[in-house]
């Protein structure tokens, strides 16, 4: 296949980076891929582009992290955190830390937090009738 100059679309490289790279764009985001030679990054892109016409392309897979688990994320977070509130902060992270702290990260869900906001709820609804109650036995 003829290409204008020699150069392979999508495969490029960068001014005062070393490596090539690739180039795509899907569902109106750009992203930026690094590879060693020039024909890992043809290689690369094709395969890019191939899961993106087949609708498989989920950049997460090439980017993936480490587990982590609630507690380390907030122990991470509160050691860099720099706001006024850092007690209440540390509060709440105990709290969530109890909660759901030895989960992984990629585990929780939104159903878990949906119940444990209900149990609270339920839990403060209690504790207003209680209030409520003996008010009124009080009177």
């Amino acid at each position: 296949m003829a290409r204008l100059g020699g150069k392979d679309r999508g495969v490029t490289q960068r001014k005062n980076r070393k490596g090539w790279w690739v180039r795509i764009h899907v569902n109106g985001h750009q992203r930026w891929f690094k590879c060693d030679t020039r024909s890992q990054a043809k290689a690369f892109y094709g395969r890019l582009k191939a899961d993106a016409r087949e609708e498989k392309f989920f950049p997460e897979k090439f980017n993936q992290a480490k587990n982590m688990t609630l507690r380390a994320w907030i122990d991470r977070y509160l050691a860099g955190s720099t706001n006024r509130s850092i007690k209440i902060e540390r509060h709440y992270g105990r709290f969530w830390k109890l909660l759901l702290g030895r989960r992984l990260l990629s585990q929780i869900t939104t159903d878990d937090c949906r119940r444990i906001q209900s149990k609270m709820n339920a839990r403060r609804d209690k504790v207003k009738v209680r209030g409520t109650q003996s008010k009124q036995q009080d009177g």
